[in-house]
């Protein structure tokens, strides 16, 4: 016996969890101590390494740094030609998957039984096959593949993570599942509990693959760019188009992006054409800058009840998912937009707790 993971591979970054003998919930912390690790990958001739010290070497050679594969697992002619070599998005996948096993067993000292994944919505046969390759190609520290007994919805892992940490007891629910991360998915869900369980039913759902947190990125730097410019006369054109900068600047946007969602006011230090300048952004000049992009969101809720011939008025709430939901800005306009109560549901951690209880209620007659 061991434990049961959890795993949610996202575009931006993995997270894992499992659930105890005891039914107590637990978040794998990976090397640095942080509940998630960045799906980079540096494949340098010096060797691979994966998460935040990927971004770090990436930063002085980009050419070595893949990122987001998982957009591409479905994908059988994308490849990712480094300079140490010609890689596959499900080799560059198990790379990612090998980090996260070793740190769950460093971070929980146990041995591992299986781990239950998660998928979108609209992977299909390619998806699914790539995801169990990656499985069966990486190895426990006893030499044993990762059993993976299911591979399951990310929606379906949200809405028992929501389940469980509703602790409500209506017969059935409708809700809005708005998990805004790396993409942007919507699902209205109606879901009933009977005895304990829930069991969740999409009624409709959308999705825009090409939109999410990286559009506020892009808006973010655009903002810094803009005030280096005019501090500098730094032609942003040219700084955007130079792989290095970007490199460097873009886990400062990131970061930049998490300060504005709990503080009014940040900075970001820019340094390009040997000038260095530290460049203040307030949250208000953000959201000014975004409101473009929350009318998107909008735009394609309005298509979620469209399909299927249904009003927002039956939706109960909107479970709000995701890494971007963190930015207060988000809860705010969908809850002024649609007159709906908005349950932020664990942004980071949602799925993969789910998968984690999805994993802890398996017989293992199931397996």
């Amino acid at each position: 016996m061991g434990i049961r993971l959890g795993i949610d591979f996202g575009t931006n970054y993995i997270c894992a969890s499992y659930v105890d003998e005891d039914g107590n919930l637990h978040r794998v912390f990976n090397i640095e101590g942080e509940e998630k690790t960045p799906t980079a990958v540096y494949l340098g001739s010096d060797g691979v390494t994966v998460g935040e010290e990927a971004l770090r070497s990436g930063a002085e050679h980009p050419e070595f740094l893949s990122e987001n594969i998982k957009r591409y697992l479905q994908d059988l002619d994308y490849t990712f030609n480094s300079p140490d070599g010609e890689y596959t998005p499900t080799q560059i996948a198990s790379f990612i998957f090998q980090q996260v096993l070793s740190d769950a067993e460093h971070c929980t000292d146990e041995k591992i039984e299986c781990a239950v994944l998660t998928c979108p919505a609209y992977f299909g046969a390619e998806g699914h096959a790539a995801m169990l390759w990656i499985a069966n190609s990486v190895r426990l520290s006893n030499g044993e593949p990762l059993y993976v007994p299911r591979i399951i919805c990310e929606y379906e892992a949200a809405m028992l993570a929501y389940a469980h940490f509703s602790h409500e007891n209506e017969a059935k629910k409708t809700v809005v599942l708005c998990d805004l991360g790396a993409s942007l998915d919507l699902y209205l869900i109606e879901f009933s509990r009977k005895n304990g369980k829930t069991e969740p039913r999409i009624i409709s759902y959308v999705g825009d693959h090409q939109f999410g947190g990286k559009d506020w990125n892009r808006a973010l730097t655009d903002i810094v760019c803009e005030k280096f410019y005019e501090l500098t006369g730094e032609d942003d054109y040219n700084m955007l188009r130079d792989p290095a900068f970007r490199a460097d600047i873009g886990p400062k946007i990131e970061r930049a992006k998490r300060m504005l969602s709990v503080r009014d006011e940040t900075s970001v230090l820019v340094k390009y054409g040997g000038q260095n300048e530290n460049i203040s952004v307030t949250r208000a000049q953000f959201e000014e800058a975004t409101g473009h992009l929350l009318a998107q969101v909008g735009m394609l809720m309005d298509h979620l009840f469209e399909n299927c011939g249904r009003s927002i008025e039956e939706a109960d709430e909107i479970v709000l998912t995701g890494g971007s939901a963190h930015m207060p800005q988000v809860g705010a306009y969908l809850r002024s937009a649609f007159n709906r109560k908005i349950c932020l549901l664990e942004p980071d951690m949602a799925v993969s707790i789910g998968a984690a209880l999805y994993a802890s209620n398996l017989r293992r007659d199931d397996f």
